[in-house]
């Protein structure tokens, strides 16, 4: 139910914040990407977990059997718009695996310890990872 509040607090607050950004102190960003589907503009709160290399994103579902919406439209298009604090960027989004995915994946975890309960109930479902980079074109 938070990620619906935090859309609401997202607007209302002009950017500022989100529901769980204030309650929890997670890094909560919002992500545009266009529907695999209808190629409509979708707009989600995500966890943004900054990294050296940049923005990652995982594909928890709270821990639900079936990807995100959001997952499998950057597969289908990777390019994206993300919001974070104030400021707007538009990225392309890169799947990683192997060990890049672990790493990344373990400090996400480091941000968000919570993505190990997450992890355990999607099983077998091994929870996408996404490094948003800046889009250059």
């Amino acid at each position: 139910m938070l990620h619906h509040l935090d859309r609401a607090a997202f607007t209302l607050s002009s950017g500022r914040g989100t529901v769980t950004s204030l309650l929890a102190a997670l890094p909560i960003v919002m992500l545009t990407t266009t529907g695999a589907r209808t190629g409509r503009l979708r707009t989600v709160p995500v966890l943004g977990f900054p990294i050296d290399e940049g923005l990652a994103i995982a594909a928890g579902n709270f821990g639900r059997p079936e990807e995100p919406a959001w997952c499998l439209n950057l597969r289908r298009d990777p390019h994206a718009q993300v919001v974070v604090g104030q400021q707007t960027r538009r990225v392309v989004a890169e799947e990683l695996v192997g060990e890049t995915r672990a790493a990344v994946w373990a400090r996400c975890l480091e941000i968000y310890p919570g993505g190990t309960a997450y992890a355990r109930r999607a099983a077998p479902r091994t929870i996408g990872v996404f490094l948003l980079s800046e889009d250059v074109d």
